[in-house]
């Protein structure tokens, strides 16, 4: 049959691939008997246009409506909106709808894509905070609140975005950040996408729902039972206290921007994970005891290999000590021992372990990585020469128009490596974790041309290239 995407999808399903990315609930593990069976029988019957028997997402009165109201019961928040473009269209909400063109917005360099685009949208003045970098993992920081602090009291920023937890699960205080941000009545958006759990362990990080974050977009799909590419958008009690003429734009811009036709199954999804949020939160504690255990094996192999993050449930390898990039370590868990990780780079790997996670399923990830080492060390495993190309990643480009001027200019296009010098229109990233390497109206450096054009050699999920096949940019033409 000639249906290509279909055909993946049936080997990928052939395969039966242990995954260890997201959705979540890992291949359907993570829900009862009783909603598998449910969604088994009615597939087809389920997928329908939005009815007054059911409720409309556009102008919710019923059903969704309560299930909106549960989800922000369970955070603690005033209310919640169910997102059905993922956490980017949240991003987009958020920003859009908050920041008029011109207005200064606060934004750490390592934020994730859809973070530019809804600036380049917005028409909004971005002002970076660059965040401390981890040599020897290779991975940034989260910013702290001390950076923030200082760039609030020289400009005058009218609100501030911040990534909680990175895709690395690195935190920061953001309580501090939050009173600070409140008193002086600049609105603090915070994407948890990556922190949906954090409210139901005392043992994870603070839920940015517990302090005075105005708005906190999540995704449930990553780490809780939801299907991808749902996404859900507090509103917070200090918004409605400092904030309230938001209200309204947030609620149009919701309408505006999420689609007139959602999928019945992404609410049934969020629905579902409401449920267990009010009502089995025990279930977080199996997530906390398998995080601690794979992390304390894999300490058992080497000490070093392991990332000491604040979000335990990110488990971060890095095997460059033994000559392997994060891409080998990828390709050889899925080629050899049919294990999925949730990201790959240059030097780690990242594995997320979550409500459909089983210890046996852990297991035979550290015996995996422990067969790795000692096949490099046995010399049956050969490092690829790529990585030693880049000893670490590039320093951050120089901002020199914005963002919405670069992307809007008349541009050209030029081969990556004469592009030194010039200012991209094109936002480019590999995919995951989504941090852009360039944005439009950054100035090329040598160090950036050559490390994508190391990705590109290296064959990565690297998108934002509109002629990648020929190893062209698009810059401003000056």
């Amino acid at each position: 049959m000639n249906t290509p995407y279909i055909n993946s999808l049936m080997e990928y399903v052939g395969r039966r691939v242990l995954p260890f990315q997201c959705p979540g609930h890992k291949a359907g593990k993570a829900f009862d008997k009783n909603f598998k069976d449910f969604l088994k029988k009615n597939l087809f019957i389920l997928d329908t246009n939005e009815i007054g028997l059911i409720d409309t997402f556009q102008n919710p009165q019923k059903s969704l409506k309560n299930s909106q109201e549960l989800m922000a019961k369970a955070y603690g928040v005033n209310k919640t909106y169910y997102i059905v473009g993922g956490s980017t269209i949240s991003n987009h909400i958020a920003i859009i709808s908050s920041i008029s063109e011109g207005k200064k917005i606060l934004i750490p360099r390592n934020s994730h894509k859809s973070v530019f685009s809804a600036v380049i949208l917005s028409g909004s003045t971005p002002l970076f905070v660059y965040p401390k970098y981890d040599y020897k993992f290779n991975v940034d920081y989260n910013v702290e609140f001390e950076e923030v602090k200082a760039l609030v009291e020289k400009e005058d920023i009218s609100a501030v975005v911040i990534g909680y937890p990175t895709y690395y699960g690195l935190v920061n205080n953001i309580e501090k950040i939050a009173d600070y941000l409140d008193q002086r009545g600049i609105l603090l958006i915070v994407d948890q996408a990556w922190g949906s759990h954090f409210k139901f362990h005392p043992q994870f990080p603070l839920c940015s729902t517990s302090t005075k974050s105005h708005i906190i977009i999540m995704s449930p799909h990553k780490t809780l039972f939801a299907f991808t590419q749902a996404s859900v958008l507090h509103l917070n009690n200090t918004l409605v206290e400092k904030f309230p003429d938001l209200i309204p734009k947030i609620h149009q811009t919701v309408l505006m921007l999420n689609s007139t036709s959602p999928s019945p199954f992404f609410f049934i999804s969020l629905d579902y994970t409401q449920y267990i949020l009010n009502n089995k939160k025990e279930i977080f504690e199996r997530v906390f005891d398998n995080s601690i255990f794979v992390r304390k094996e894999l300490e058992k192999v080497d000490t070093e290999i392991l990332l000491d993050n604040h979000d335990i449930t990110k488990v971060v390898v890095n095997l460059s000590k033994y000559g392997l990039s994060g891409y080998e370590v990828e390709k050889i868990l899925l080629n050899s021992y049919n294990i999925q990780v949730e990201l790959s780079d240059l030097f780690n790997i990242l594995i997320l372990v979550t409500v459909g996670d089983r210890k046996r399923d852990l297991k035979r990830f550290v015996k995996a990585i422990k067969d790795i080492i000692k096949k490099v060390k046995n010399g049956d495993i050969k490092p690829n020469s790529v990585l030693r190309k880049l000893t670490e990643y590039p320093d951050w480009p120089e901002l020199v128009i914005s963002p919405r001027e670069a992307y809007t200019a008349k541009s050209r296009e030029i081969s990556i490596k004469d592009s030194v010098g010039k200012i991209s229109t094109e936002l480019i990233t590999t995919y995951p974790p989504g941090i852009p390497i360039i944005i439009p109206g950054e100035r090329i450096t040598k160090q950036i041309a050559d490390y994508i054009l190391c990705e590109i050699e290296y064959g990565t999920k690297i998108t934002g290239i509109y002629n990648l096949k020929e190893r062209k940019i698009r810059v401003v033409d000056e």
